[in-house]
């Protein structure tokens, strides 16, 4: 699962210090969130400053969506009214899967299964 963090920047676009300020606060909030809500033996590491990838070992989609639900509600509540979308995108990822073959300027994955998307307002 890999949860990216976006900011409404229309109303703060003028503003880089708020900007910043934002992604600070929402992606420690986040972080919060995902350590104090996930399951015994899921594994969460920070990909970038805005995101955070999540690995949910024995989960099949359905319960990969209650687990999405479940992070989004909290952060809503951590986070009070702020303009801030997390984007929610899951994979399935097993020893089915061939490993993607290295090309110049990037990686394509040759298998992929159920990839959805969900996001949400806060």
């Amino acid at each position: 699962m890999l949860l990216t963090i976006r900011l409404d920047l229309q109303d703060k676009q003028a503003d880089p210090a708020r900007i910043q300020y934002y992604r600070k606060k929402a992606s420690t909030k986040l972080w919060q969130v995902l350590k104090k809500y996930l399951r015994m033996g899921d594994v969460v590491a920070r990909y970038s400053d805005e995101q955070y990838l999540v690995m949910l070992p024995y989960c099949n989609y359905e319960s990969s969506q209650k687990v999405a639900r479940r992070i989004l509600s909290n952060f809503r509540k951590v986070m009070g009214s702020q303009k801030i979308t997390v984007k929610v995108e899951t994979r399935d990822v097993s020893m089915d899967y061939e490993l993607p073959p290295e090309r110049k300027g990037g990686v394509t994955w040759l298998h992929e299964k159920k990839s959805k998307t969900t996001e949400t307002m806060i």
